[in-house]
Formats: C-alpha cells, sequence, structure tokens
C-alpha cells in the first residue's frame, strides 16, 4: 500500500511539473498564428529618423537623417550570401530578427530564429503602423499549423447549415475532411475502432451526447485545408464563425507544441531608436517555456571586409576589433548586474558580471555606430558578442534575455527522483533597448554618447563638488572568531577596530592634511562582518559603547572635507538565531524548486558548492532575504544609525548584488526587485541621507555619493583586444569612485595605475589591530591592513594623486588613447591630460620621461 502512496505521489508530481507555468492558460489556448497581408514597406519618420520594415523580411534599415547613416537590423541578402561563409541555417540565423530558446519537462533546450520559422516560407507575421513614431511587428515563431477559415469542432445542424449552401460535389469534398463524432452510435458498436473514438469523443466534447460533432481530421494536408477553406468561405463561413464553434472545446490545432506569439514595437524618440518587446503579448504553450530571446541580435553585424571594433561592459569596458583572428577563443559573455543568487547552482568556473548594461558597435569602414543601451529588463540580460571567423563571417554583439526559470526539484527525500519545475508565467513587464546613433568612430565620443544618455535620464547625476583627491577607505570593526571557553569551543566578535579606535584613524588622517576623506565603517554592529539581519541593530560590545559610536559619528559630522558611512548588508543574512528578526522560513528567497536560498562559498578545488564544504572548513552559510524584507530592514537600520547621529549610510549590496525572489506564492521578479532598490535609494536621498555603494551597479549610481570597488580592472578574456575606462570616462566628474582596495589588489601596482588611467579615487582598507590577531582565523585577507604599516604609502600616494589630478575632481574625461604598446593617455575637460606608463621600462612623452610603472601629467594636445 505505502508503495503505491509514493508511486502516486510521484506521478502527482510530475503531472505538476509538466504544467508548473501554473494558473495562465498559454498551455490550451490557440496561438494567434499572424500572417503577412502584403501590404509592403512599413516606413515612419521623424524630423531626425526614418525607419523602414521591409514588408517581405521584416528587417529594420533606420536612416539618420542628419548624416545621411543608414543602419540595418542585419547584412542584406546579397552580403548573407558572399560573406557568410555558412550552411543554411546560420544564412537564416543572420537574416533572423529574433532568435529564441524554449525548454521542456527534460530541460532539453532548442534555440530556434524567427526568418527560418515564420519569414523565408511561411510569412506568419503582422505589420502595423500604430502611429506615426511607432510600428509593431507580431510574429508566430515555431512548428504551428496555419489557422484555416474552416470549422475544427462544428455540431451537426451548424454544419449543416453552411453544406446547404455548396454544391454536392463540395459537399462531398469537404465531409472527406472530417470524422463524424455521433454518440449514439459509436456507443451501440463493437468494433474496436469506433470504441477508441467514442472515448476520445467524450474527452474533447463534454456536450457529445447531446448532437454529433464534425471534427477536422488531424491528418489533412495544408494544400487541402487551402480548398476546404475556399468552400467555407463561399458559403459565409467566418474566423469569428471558427471561434465561436470551438466553444470550450480542448481542440486547438497547435495545442502542445512549441509555438511562440511575440510582438516588437519600434518606436522613434527624437534621434534614438527603442525597442520594446512587451511580455503580456508574448504566448507560449506551457510544456515549452521560453526561457531566452534575443532582439534583433544581428543589428549592425559586420563583415570581413569592414573595420571597426565592439566595446562591451567588461570591467568598466572591453574593446574586440572586427576580425581579430582570435578564432580559437570563446565569444565574450557576461550577465548584467551579475548572478541572480535566486537562481540555484551546484557549481561555479568563472561568474561573470558586468555593471552597466550596454554594448557598442564602430564600424570604421562606413564611419557609423552606435550604442545599445537595455533599459527595462537589463537585469534579465546577458552580453555577447563574437568575431567574424567561426560559425560565419560576421562580427556581432547583442543582448540575450533570460525569462522563464526552471529547475530540478526533489520529490522526495528517500528518492533520488527529481522533476523539473519551472516559474508561474513571464511577469508583466517589457524588455526594451535604446539605439543611440553617431558618425563617430572613436570610442572617446561614443563614452560621451553615454554620458549625455546617463545625466538626462538620471536628473540627479550633478558635478561632484570637491577640489581636492577623493580617498576612500574602510575601517574593518569586528570579525566573528572561536574561543575556547571551558574548552569548549565558543564564537564570539573580535574586535579589528573599535569605535574609538576607528575616530583615531580618522583623526590621523585629517591631521596629515588629507581633505576629501569617505569613509565606511564596516562590522560595527550585530556580531561584525558576517553580520545577522540588520532588521535588529545592536552595537557590538567588544568595539566599545554606544556612546563612543555616537562620539565616532560626530568627530565626522563636524570634520570638514569628511564623510563617514555606516556600512551594512541587507539582501543576505548569515546566522538565523532566535530573536534576530529573521526567520528563514519566513524571510529566505525561495529558488523556483521552492526550497530556501541558503548560499554557499565555493570549493576552489571542485569549483562546487556543498554544506559538507562548508562545515568542515567552517565557512558559513548564508541566505538570501525576500527583497521585501531587505527594504523594510534598510529602513530599521537607517532610523538606527540616525539615531546613533549620522545620516551616511553605507550598502555593501543594494547597488551591487541584485535577486529575485522565485516563491510561486509571492513571486518577485529580479527587475521588481531592481526597482525596489531603485525607489530604496531615491527615498535616501529624499530624507537627506548620503550614500556609498559597493561596485556600482547602473540603476544605482545615480543615487550615490561614492562608489566603491569598481572593477576598474577586467577579467582576462581573451577575445577581447584592449580594456578601455569606458564607464568611468561616462562617469568622471559626475560621482566619485573608486577602484578595490590597493592594499588587499593581487597586484598593487596595477590597482594604482589602472586608478590614475580612470581618474578614479584612492581606497584602502584599514584595521587598527596588530595583524596577528588574525592568525588561525577566518579572517587573514586583512592580514595586510594594518593602519600603521599603510600610513606612510597612503599619505605619499595621496599626495601624488592630488598634485597630479588637481583640477580635473569635477571634469569630464574627454578622450582616452593608447598612444604605445603598454602606454595609455586620459585627456580631461580643459586640456590636463595623465600618462600611465605599464611598461617595466620608461617611457618619452614629448620629452617628458615618464617612470617604468609609473603615471605622470603632462600638457595636453597630440604627441
Amino acid at each position: 500500500m505505502k508503495n503505491k502512496l509514493y508511486l502516486l505521489l510521484i506521478t502527482v508530481m510530475a503531472c505538476f511539473a509538466l504544467s508548473a507555468c501554473g494558473d495562465s492558460d498559454e498551455g490550451t489556448k490557440e496561438m494567434k498564428t499572424y500572417e503577412y497581408d502584403n501590404s509592403g514597406d512599413v516606413v515612419i519618420e521623424n524630423d531626425s529618423l526614418k525607419l523602414s520594415v521591409s514588408g517581405s523580411s521584416t528587417q529594420l534599415e533606420v536612416t539618420d537623417k542628419a548624416t545621411g547613416k543608414v543602419y540595418r537590423s542585419n547584412p542584406t541578402a546579397e552580403d548573407v550570401e558572399k560573406y557568410a561563409n555558412a550552411d543554411g541555417h546560420y544564412k537564416d540565423v543572420l537574416s533572423s530578427t529574433l532568435n529564441l530558446t524554449y525548454s521542456n519537462s527534460t530541460d532539453t533546450k532548442k534555440e530556434i530564429d524567427n526568418y527560418s520559422q515564420c519569414i523565408r516560407d511561411n510569412k506568419f507575421y503582422k505589420i502595423e503602423k500604430v502611429n506615426d513614431n511607432e510600428i509593431k511587428v507580431s510574429y508566430s515563431v515555431g512548428d504551428f499549423e496555419k489557422t484555416y477559415t474552416c470549422p475544427v469542432a462544428i455540431k451537426e445542424s451548424r454544419m449543416k447549415k453552411y453544406l446547404d449552401k455548396m454544391s454536392r460535389s463540395a459537399q462531398k469534398s469537404a465531409l472527406r475532411s472530417y470524422v463524424y463524432f455521433n454518440y449514439e452510435e459509436l456507443s451501440k458498436s463493437d468494433d474496436s475502432t469506433d470504441k477508441q473514438l467514442l472515448t476520445k469523443g467524450e474527452k474533447i466534447f463534454p456536450d457529445l451526447k447531446d448532437e454529433p460533432i464534425y471534427y477536422l481530421d488531424e491528418s489533412v494536408t495544408d494544400s487541402r485545408l487551402q480548398q476546404l477553406e475556399d468552400k467555407f468561405v463561399e458559403a459565409g463561413y467566418t474566423l469569428e464563425d471558427r471561434t465561436k464553434d470551438m466553444g470550450n472545446y480542448k481542440v486547438s490545432r497547435n495545442e502542445g507544441k512549441p509555438i511562440f506569439d511575440i510582438s516588437v514595437h519600434y518606436v522613434l524618440e527624437d534621434n534614438q531608436l527603442v525597442v520594446k518587446v512587451p511580455m503580456k503579448e508574448i504566448s507560449y504553450n506551457e510544456d515549452y517555456p521560453i526561457v531566452k530571446l534575443q532582439v534583433l541580435p544581428y543589428m549592425g553585424a559586420s563583415n570581413v571586409d569592414e573595420k571597426g571594433y565592439m566595446i562591451v561592459p567588461e570591467g568598466t569596458g572591453g574593446k574586440i576589433n572586427f576580425n581579430n583572428g582570435k578564432t580559437g577563443q570563446q565569444r565574450y559573455q557576461s550577465d548584467v548586474y551579475g548572478w541572480d543568487y535566486g537562481q540555484a547552482r551546484t557549481t561555479i568556473v568563472d561568474e561573470t558580471k558586468s555593471n552597466f548594461p550596454l554594448l557598442a558597435i564602430a564600424n570604421e569602414t562606413t564611419q557609423s555606430s552606435f550604442l545599445c543601451v537595455a533599459e527595462e529588463g537589463s537585469s534579465y540580460a546577458t552580453v555577447q558578442a563574437d568575431i567574424s571567423g567561426k560559425n560565419n563571417g560576421y562580427n556581432y554583439s547583442t543582448f540575450i534575455y533570460s525569462l522563464i526559470h526552471g529547475e530540478n526539484m526533489d520529490v522526495s527525500t528517500k528518492s533520488d527522483t527529481t522533476v523539473r519545475v519551472y516559474e508561474d508565467g513571464l511577469p508583466n513587464e517589457t524588455l526594451s533597448q535604446r539605439y543611440i546613433f553617431s558618425d563617430k568612430t572613436d570610442y572617446s565620443d561614443l563614452a560621451k554618447e553615454y554620458r549625455g544618455y546617463l545625466q538626462k535620464k538620471y536628473p540627479s547625476l550633478g558635478k561632484v563638488d570637491s577640489d581636492k583627491q577623493a580617498l576612500a577607505v574602510e575601517m574593518i570593526g569586528a570579525v566573528d572568531d572561536t574561543e575556547h571557553i571551558l574548552g569548549y569551543p565558543v564564537v564570539r566578535s573580535q574586535s579589528l577596530t573599535s569605535y574609538t579606535q576607528a575616530k583615531s584613524i580618522l583623526e590621523d588622517l585629517q591631521k596629515a592634511g588629507i581633505g576629501n576623506i569617505n569613509a565606511k565603517y564596516t562590522g560595527w554592529f550585530n556580531t561584525g562582518v558576517k553580520q545577522t539581519s540588520a532588521a535588529k541593530v545592536k552595537t557590538v560590545g567588544r568595539l566599545g559603547s554606544s556612546s563612543d559610536l555616537e562620539d565616532l559619528t560626530a568627530y565626522a559630522n563636524k570634520t570638514n572635507g569628511m564623510q563617514l558611512y555606516l556600512n551594512g548588508t541587507f539582501n543576505y543574512v548569515y546566522k538565523d538565531k532566535w530573536f534576530d528578526g529573521f526567520s528563514s522560513t519566513r524571510n529566505a528567497a525561495k529558488f523556483v524548486s521552492r526550497e530556501e536560498c541558503e548560499l554557499y562559498n565555493w570549493d576552489p578545488i571542485t569549483y562546487q558548492a556543498n554544506d559538507d564544504y562548508t562545515d568542515y572548513h567552517n565557512y558559513d552559510s548564508y541566505y538570501l532575504v525576500k527583497p521585501s524584507y531587505a527594504m523594510d530592514s534598510v529602513d530599521t537600520y537607517v532610523e538606527k544609525v540616525n539615531g546613533y547621529g549620522s545620516k551616511n549610510i553605507g550598502m555593501e549590496d543594494i547597488g551591487n548584488t541584485l535577486a529575485g525572489d522565485y516563491n510561486p506564492k509571492d513571486r518577485v521578479s529580479r527587475e521588481a526587485a531592481l526597482n525596489l532598490q531603485v525607489k530604496k535609494l531615491q527615498s535616501l536621498k529624499q530624507g537627506g541621507n548620503k550614500v556609498m555603494i559597493t561596485s556600482g551597479n547602473q540603476y544605482a549610481v545615480p543615487y550615490a555619493d561614492f562608489v566603491t570597488d569598481m572593477n576598474l580592472d577586467a577579467r582576462a578574456v581573451n577575445i577581447i583586444d584592449e580594456q578601455v575606462p569606458f564607464y568611468t570616462m561616462a562617469l568622471h566628474g559626475l560621482i566619485n569612485y573608486s577602484g578595490g582596495a590597493i592594499n588587499l589588489a593581487d597586484d598593487e601596482k596595477e590597482n594604482i595605475l589602472k586608478s590614475a588611467e580612470s581618474g578614479a579615487g584612492l581606497y584602502f582598507t584599514y584595521i587598527a589591530e596588530k595583524t596577528s590577531v588574525l592568525q588561525d582565523g577566518k579572517y587573514t585577507r586583512y592580514y595586510a591592513c594594518n593602519y600603521d604599516d599603510w600610513k606612510k604609502d597612503t599619505l605619499s600616494l595621496y599626495n601624488k594623486f592630488n598634485e597630479t589630478f588637481e583640477g580635473t575632481y569635477d571634469k569630464a574625461i574627454d578622450k582616452h588613447e593608447k598612444i604605445a604598446e603598454g602606454v595609455y593617455k586620459t585627456t580631461f575637460e580643459g586640456g590636463k591630460a595623465v600618462v600611465v606608463n605599464y611598461n617595466y621600462s620608461n617611457y618619452q612623452y614629448n620629452g617628458q620621461e615618464i617612470a617604468a610603472r609609473d603615471f605622470a601629467a603632462v600638457k595636453g594636445g597630440e604627441e
């Protein structure tokens, strides 16, 4: 009996997995099957741009009226034949305007393109001019049957009405295409075929006993259906009649097939093109969830005879030259805003992250370029770029949007059986990407375009108000440590920088002449660096008293040129203890599998995460919390910080990491989580608080007063030819920022040179105690952080930066260029320039010697 019940449970769960897209009815409704009406090209224009959508291919052609430059969504058919150097499939892909990937219950994924599926042969699309500034193109993509104007299922009395309007020969021909379901006749028959027919009829026609029904034979060919349509249309039958006759019968000709209806809106906004895909206008069969989508994947693709490059958001920018010959290297790919920790994973080899959702293509042959910025839905985007000579003869860059997420779910702890479950449909959101066109091809000019875009989108971005070099410092308060009391191990807080010591460090820096100090105090509350929930805030006894903390904040408040940010973490909780304001069952986010989002450190040998490794090495697991809980925690935290006398809020994770909550009972998409973060940052600014964030995701930067830990040094991605400070070129003078802490860097000198090249501030991490207190503990990463050991180097480097970059702090970067191998020049608005020499030998610039592995201010102008 128990075995039967267990098998029944597995069966029920499997059925649940196959329908896990939930209450939506995508799986049972019939797709629209859009059809082209041969109306020809559709054209709209404004004072700046002209947009033409081809009637025969739906491909775009955008003309910039000011420059005469033409931008195409795809290579022309002639160029595809000439340059593709690929088989039919890759030629089709080059001609597509949409690519999508769908999955199934076994997590088998298949990528399809709209050119081969609904343009080349079938013309299953519809082009509409919405207004003078907008065109809508709707596609039916997939393995579906065309909709014909003839009954799919119809009662006998209704069928007779139309048959009477046909000739006798037409009647006979029409009836040969239908299966006749007559309950009275079939129920009396002993024939096995009739019995099977009756079983099917009772299943799909609940009212079969009331009246016989004609059902369109599923084996009827398209040519026969076209003839049938002609007969019924002539008899007065319409598509409305077809829908009415089908009623509630589950007889969709496309049911159970991987079919997708998707609409794309092209909108002209002044001299820019905005492409939008409303998710409410995406329909799919729930057995085949759409997991990835690319829109205009080959916009601006260049062939092997063209010269130019692509900018990708690696670090602060990576430059990939067209046709660079690196065909043995992997294509570039990076997740915008990093990994979504609301999605489970068991292995990790290389974690990617892009802080800004942008790609750019500059074609030097045609002297044309564009930026493409992901706007709404940017949190779902991955940037992909590749060169010619691999799958085809084209260089391209595109956004790939992750849509429906799926995971394996264990049926029972007593079994290895798993089922595949997916999210409950798509959120009611829109994907949009903006194209900004230019006739300039220098990446410095493109960075200026991006800067202008940011200033227009975020009016809160003003100018930096300082005449001193910015110095960011992080002071580490307490860490957790294991002590033995009466022979028993007890986890206690270990002080590295007490409240009083933190004040002493700031006093010392100020007395040394540093005039723009931006300090954050990490690990000052709730046990230290690995804090408990910020929903309840308590000072750490071993760091001092509340009055000591208030003395610290009071000193920072009254000192000119000093800002102290009390730093906290809100998206993650390291411990689940009694009465700490956090319960994992109530407050933790959930994976799609319904499991709590408990996260682990990664094994550096196996690249796997498991709790055995975590326990053995005494590394704590931690929880991703619900976005709403995180935002509520921010409110509690700010109130407490304000109570300690500070209006400066440090945020370790808000604006740095971003995750959704896939709890089916209360789902919060990743984009919704982004909007919650933005709303909270806006309210903090409106409340008079200053904010320091880490890493600097684009959506958070406009509301921050300082950004630390910007990724100035990109990963070693072999397909990238040059690193360029594209992001910081756009931001310089609008906000203070720094790279990672110099004394924690793998290569201290490289960090300093990158900071100089990017116009970044300096950043150090300090502890007041001797590093010997870290011996045999988990925080050996702070070994190189003793303040007394670093004070002299800090002052020396600060003074050099202050002298070199004097007068540039509120200025835009006008130009960045490579002037020799390993030598780069950054020119600021107003003409001041700095040359950075990464080489291990001196470099002569216009008679001025730039020492090896060093930088210096030089006179502006060309070499």
